[in-house]
């Protein structure tokens, strides 16, 4: 059995249809994402998101002068997981605000549309890595 973290307090809407959540993303004093979801019912299938493997850059620069533009490091990685654990999962009507900000390019991400939202929680080990590519000069 998972547990989803869920507080029957005051502070917490619950998980329950009509609960609504939210959250922003800040970066040096501006706000850059602003989401919510309201709840309506379980998901039967669940957010798309989480399934795929996840990719990540692994990049570590060189401080030395004159080496900046030789990274230590500089690869394309899959996670391997292993232990995944998830709580039950519930979907409803969200959405998704991406503000411009100086030096940042997500708004170049923003998706086309904000089909639905998902409230759950999930945990998972990841303790080996599978490179993708290497990047080398």
């Amino acid at each position: 059995m998972t547990r989803s973290f869920d507080l029957d307090c005051k502070a917490s809407p619950g998980v329950r249809a009509g609960a609504r959540f939210g959250g922003s993303c800040s970066a040096r004093g501006r706000e850059l994402a602003r989401a919510t979801v309201t709840l309506e019912q379980e998901s039967e299938s669940g957010s798309l998101h989480t399934d795929p493997p996840l990719v990540n850059v692994r990049h570590f620069p060189r401080l030395a002068t004159g080496r900046h533009d030789d990274p230590a490091v500089h690869e394309l990685v899959r996670a391997r997981s292993r232990d995944r654990s998830v709580s039950t999962i519930w979907e409803g009507a969200a959405a998704l605000e991406l503000s411009a900000a100086p030096g940042e390019e997500h708004t170049l991400l923003a998706p086309v549309d904000v089909v639905r939202g998902y409230r759950f929680t999930f945990a998972y080990t990841v303790d080996d890595l599978t490179t993708v590519r290497e990047y080398t000069r």
